[in-house]
């Protein structure tokens, strides 16, 4: 070693030994994990904001309110433009839909009830998951941000985008409160204006 460059390493040596090791955080799919678990302990929850539904040529917006408890959900939809205001009720083995005759319309499948009643033939069950930021299935493709969260959820055909969050707070992670949800033509959009625990109103 020459001699002078001797002291430009000891000295490089030294800040070395003195540069504070780099601390890293959980990885993205460590907080998704751990996302999931703080949402599973929360069965009874609920969400009110906007919906607006492009879909089979017939298009619709207005206010929802969501309440999910386990497997039972009320979800009501006012669309005072359109004159409609209708809600769905029901759990895993039962739907009920009321506002749109005189007669409440039963059947055992929600899915089927809403897209024969209402004319929107779309996957309430995987919704449930989607618009909480979470896939539905095992078989979902996932493309996530720096902290876990989703950005887009490809499953089922559906391809769905997370463009706003509302930070952690009160019991909750981190939630959605932009989807957008599309399967070629068709399009539903979620504008969550409060997320709250509880199944209450």
């Amino acid at each position: 070693m020459r001699a002078g460059l001797a002291p430009f390493v000891v000295i490089a040596l030294a800040l070395a030994g003195c540069a504070p090791a780099t601390v890293r955080g959980p990885l993205p799919d460590a907080r998704a994990a751990a996302r999931a678990e703080s949402l599973a302990r929360i069965p009874a929850w609920g969400f009110d904001g906007r919906i607006a539904v492009s879909i089979g040529g017939r298009a619709g917006t207005g206010r929802i309110d969501w309440r999910q408890d386990g497997e039972s959900f009320v979800i009501q939809v006012r669309a005072p433009v359109a004159g409609e205001s209708w809600q769905l009720s029901g759990d895993a083995s039962l739907a009920q839909l009321d506002g749109l005759g005189a007669e409440p319309r039963l059947g055992p499948d929600a899915d089927a009830l809403l897209a024969r009643e209402v004319g929107w033939p779309i996957p309430l069950g995987a919704i449930r998951d989607w618009v909480r930021g979470q896939p539905h299935g095992s078989h979902a493709r996932v493309r996530r941000d720096a902290d876990g969260r989703p950005i887009e959820i490809v499953e089922s055909g559906w391809r769905i985008e997370y463009r706003a969050w509302q930070p952690a707070a009160h019991g909750l992670p981190d939630m959605p409160t932009r989807i957008v949800a599309r399967r070629g033509d068709d399009d539903v959009r979620v504008s969550v204006a409060g997320w709250r625990i509880g199944s209450g109103g």
